[in-house]
């Protein structure tokens, strides 16, 4: 069977892990970039786009590793600097392990294609993506839930006093310059270098 298939399938029980979370949870809001992201990597592998796969990377890794390093800082001293993890200490065993393990998702999608160069069309699906979704969360979400911070930084910038003006208006340009664009540089610094270590291994 082809790896593509082999991944796909990965990520669609990583979806229906997600699932059998949010209802034992009773949690609702399927919204969440996380919360649906392995459907789009499933979906994505199995029409093998590598571009689409690459593209939803540059969308959701620098989130999730924001999300992970306030995990780990949070289990080390009870507290959640960036105020985005301290729910977890309600949850059980298996509503903490399926949270973090939809929050590697983006990892996981990475270590399956960093060997594939990112491109402009990856870049333009990121944009296509990360415009659907400002749309999406504007029709279809509250103010209230502050869905995917499209609305206010809610908790993320709190214990900082932060908070970004407008953000409402300012989160397309905002998602692209500080989440896509170093994201995408980041895939293309790791594929040269695994190409460049190949080579120097010939």
């Amino acid at each position: 069977m082809d790896k593509n298939y082999y991944y796909a399938y990965f990520f669609l029980l990583v979806q229906i892990i997600a699932i059998i979370r949010n209802l034992l949870e009773g949690y609702n809001y399927y919204f969440w970039f996380c919360d649906f992201a392995p459907i789009l990597f499933s979906i994505a592998f199995f029409i093998k786009n590598k571009n689409l796969v690459k593209g939803l990377i540059n969308f959701g890794l620098i989130p999730q590793i924001i999300f992970l390093i306030d995990f780990v800082y949070l289990t080390s001293t009870g507290i959640s600097p960036l105020g985005i993890t301290f729910h977890l200490l309600k949850f059980n065993s298996f509503a903490i392990f399926s949270t973090i393990l939809v929050h590697l998702t983006t990892f996981f999608a990475l270590l399956f294609t960093f060997r594939i160069k990112p491109n402009k069309w990856t870049l333009f699906d990121s944009i296509i993506f990360m415009l659907a979704v400002y749309v999406i969360m504007l029709t279809l979400t509250s103010p209230e839930g502050d869905v995917n911070y499209v609305y206010s930084t809610g908790n993320l910038l709190s214990s900082f006093n932060f908070t970004i003006p407008h953000i409402v208006w300012l989160w397309p340009f905002l998602t692209f310059l500080i989440i896509i664009l170093p994201t995408h540089g980041i895939q293309y610094l790791i594929y040269k270098f695994f190409k460049k270590h190949k080579k120097s291994m010939r």
